[in-house]
């Protein structure tokens, strides 16, 4: 009776103990009992295009390496657009049983190697299921309508009339770059529509109305350092702010 008690007890502990360890350190359980984590006894389900930048959590066992830096297990890394993800078929746990899940695997765009913290090659991490199901959807209408955004930003730069200017109020924000051309900075290349961050003490100013919102352009603060991680936005980087950064600057 007394081990019975003791027993219940303990079982909410318990699970609360096997929630933890399987998502985020038992990676045998996650990622596919015995095969561990050798990419050569992976299976493989649906692919998708990856339609924009996201933050995703590094999921191999033992990091991975780019040509610039060093990501380590559990560390933040940003997949692009362009990229491509596919699914793991090969994994079973009971967080991927209960949970909307999906563990991916990730390339980068053809001819653009990873720096800073974009995901190197054959980075592992988990994203929502319904995010993942929409790629396509979102990738393909990107697409449609990538010249002529470039076209339209092309001509909102060379008559632009710009307006009163704005101090970004936090710390780093992530936007997409909009320049045709791309930007560069502290030796990153930045593709269009790729992403780069604006922090705390630059500004942003209005330059004109564009079919897909206000274009900014940002200016950071020639006396700081960049304080944030990843690839910082150099001078006269354009962006149409998404609602969620609008409030912060």
């Amino acid at each position: 009776m007394r081990r019975g008690m003791l027993l219940i007890a303990w079982l909410p502990w318990l699970i609360l103990g096997a929630l933890i360890y399987v998502p985020l350190g038992g990676w045998k359980v996650l990622h596919g009992g015995q095969e561990g984590d050798d990419p050569a006894l992976r299976s493989y389900g649906r692919q998708f295009a990856v339609p924009g930048f996201h933050w995703v959590v590094l999921l191999n066992p033992s990091g991975l390496a780019s040509a610039n830096t060093r990501l380590d297990f559990f560390e933040p890394c940003m997949i692009r657009y362009r990229g491509r993800v596919r699914e793991i078929a090969s994994h079973y746990s009971w967080y991927a049983w209960w949970s909307d899940d999906v563990l991916l695997e990730y390339s980068n765009p053809p001819g653009a190697p990873p720096v800073g913290v974009q995901c190197p090659d054959g980075a592992v991490f988990l994203l929502p299921g319904r995010l993942v199901r929409d790629f396509d959807a979102r990738f393909a209408e990107r697409v449609r309508y990538e010249k002529t955004l470039a076209t339209e930003v092309q001509e909102a730069m060379t008559h632009a009339r710009e307006g009163a200017a704005f101090p970004v109020d936090r710390v780093i924000q992530w936007v997409e770059v909009l320049n045709p051309a791309g930007v560069e900075n502290f030796g990153y290349r930045v593709g269009f529509l790729d992403a780069c961050g604006i922090e705390q003490g630059g500004t942003v100013r209005a330059l004109a109305t564009t079919s897909r919102g206000m274009l900014y352009a940002y200016r950071p603060d020639p006396a700081r350092g960049f304080l944030g991680i990843g690839i910082p936005c150099p001078a006269d980087t354009v962006f149409i702010p998404a609602a969620s950064t609008r409030r912060y600057f």
